[in-house]
């Protein structure tokens, strides 16, 4: 069986660590913001020197080297703090107050009334829903009306053709007064009636 190919890391051994090569401020790395845009010069030779860098771009660099710092300082500061500086227990004054107040009464929140919306066209949809009340009113009488009519035009049909039903002569000539009798009873009572 061949011999089994040795790691990289551990042939060459510890490897030299890399140089950082610090942060460039440029079009490239500009945070989005205020920053944008504002050191977008082409530099016309070697960057690095301080001399081709704009006067924008350093100011950039410098507020964001001296936010780092901040951040960095702030987290140092954090760390070396112990977890918990505040103590648990409660102040003598603020016990003695505790223990001799006593608990306050729920207050019921009082229902809460809602504001009426406004709308634009009150007055003419006020006017709009009388004038629909009235013209459907009005209909409803007027359909009223000729069903009045209509059954007043049956009834009168309706005797008119009874009292020629009993005006026929009979098979002798002589006159039905059964029948008429009974259409003018019919007759007598409707007019009592209407009086």
């Amino acid at each position: 069986m061949p011999e089994k190919r040795p790691l990289e890391e551990a042939a060459s051994g510890p490897q030299p660590e890399k140089k950082r090569k610090g942060f460039s401020v440029g079009p490239d790395n500009l945070p989005d913001g205020t920053h944008r845009r504002k050191g977008t010069k082409p530099f016309p030779t070697a960057p690095s020197s301080p001399a081709n860098v704009p006067k924008k771009v350093q100011k950039i660099k410098k507020n964001l080297i001296r936010a780092a710092k901040v951040k960095r300082s702030y987290a140092k500061l954090k760390d070396s703090e112990p977890a918990s500086t505040v103590s648990e227990e409660i102040h003598p004054e603020r016990r003695a107050m505790l223990d001799t107040s006593p608990p306050p009464a729920p207050v019921e929140p009082a229902p809460r009334r809602r504001k009426e919306k406004p709308q634009p066209f009150r007055h003419e949809s006020d006017v709009a829903t009388r004038r629909a009340e009235a013209a459907a009113a009005a209909r409803a009488e007027r359909e009223e009306g000729w069903r009045q009519r209509e059954t007043r035009l049956a009834e009168r049909e309706r005797f008119r053709k009874a009292m020629a039903r009993a005006r026929r002569p009979a098979e002798r000539g002589g006159r039905k007064l059964g029948r008429e009798s009974t259409v003018l009873l019919e007759r007598v009572r409707r007019i009592v009636g209407e009086g």
